[in-house]
């Protein structure tokens, strides 16, 4: 039976989406690229769409000074 290979360091990383937090291991050379922040594609989602809205509701504000 051969011996599985290691493929770059793994650091263990908390999911950026607030409403989550768990915590996965992601290889390092992934962090340095930008992957990796979420732990699953739900979570990314989810993230996204809280930032679309924020940032629609920034921009909104910006045009009413105007």
């Amino acid at each position: 039976m051969e011996k599985k290979t290691v493929r770059g360091k793994k650091v263990q990383v908390k999911c950026k989406n607030e409403c989550c937090g768990n915590i996965k291991e992601v290889r390092q050379s992934d962090i340095k690229r930008g992957w990796g922040m979420f732990c699953s594609k739900h979570c990314k989602a989810v993230f996204q769409e809280k930032m679309k809205k924020e940032i629609k509701l920034i921009s909104e504000v910006k045009h009413e000074e105007m």
